[in-house]
């Protein structure tokens, strides 16, 4: 069975976290994975920045948050564990 990563997985937060706990989460990983911070190429941290700033804009919208919660509802689908 395939092992999908949700945004909430990605932000590691819960998926009732509420949003100060997803702006926290995201606020700390881009500082994390800031591009003058990050070890790593230039070009991958922003990719991952990039990532996550999309996570972000999803989890924060209440729309949009709700969509994705109700396209992970469907059976047989097993979720990784955030780390």
């Amino acid at each position: 069975m395939t092992i999908f990563r949700t945004h909430y997985d990605n932000l590691k937060v819960t998926r009732d976290a509420p949003n100060a706990v997803i702006r926290a989460a995201y606020k700390a990983l881009i500082q994390k994975y800031h591009p003058d911070i990050f070890n790593g190429s230039e070009q991958e941290a922003l990719r991952i920045t990039k990532l996550i700033k999309n996570f972000y804009e999803v989890l924060i919208e209440p729309d949009k948050r709700s969509m994705l919660g109700n396209s992970f509802s469907l059976p047989n689908i097993q979720r990784s564990k955030s780390e």
